[in-house]
């Protein structure tokens, strides 16, 4: 399979981006902050699995691992990822399930570590 090729091309190029358009993904950062980065009727934690549930039935490899350092970096758990990816393919279906295990890959790897690393990064230079 050549995901992870396709994945760190992908990962290239939204750099590129991030040079070329630093003001959009500057506020899509920042609504994402927003949106997840505390706690409301839902507590920050919560908002982050519902933001992986939604980016693994996306099926968006770097949605997917962004999502899962913002959630680790909230302090979810690699287990209710693991759960939330269930709940994604009871949602899902096949669709899902065919999905679920380059995201639990994902969840492996050492460019969620990194994504985590990122996350915090950016919250210490806001803070």
């Amino acid at each position: 399979m050549q995901y992870p090729t396709l994945m760190f091309e992908r990962d290239d190029r939204a750099s590129d981006l991030r040079s070329s358009l630093p003001d959009v993904l500057e506020a899509h950062d920042d609504l994402s902050e927003r949106v997840c980065g505390n706690d409301g009727a839902l507590k920050e934690r919560e908002k982050h699995l519902v933001a992986v549930a939604l980016a693994i039935a996306s099926r968006c490899d770097p949605s997917v691992r962004k999502r899962f350092g913002h959630a680790l970096a909230a302090g979810v758990e690699p287990r209710e990822i693991v759960e939330v990816l269930g709940i994604t393919i009871f949602m899902g279906g096949d669709v899902a399930a065919a999905y679920a295990p380059q995201a639990l890959a994902l969840l492996e790897s050492s460019s969620v570590q990194e994504q985590l690393d990122l996350t915090c990064l950016r919250r210490e230079k806001k803070a």
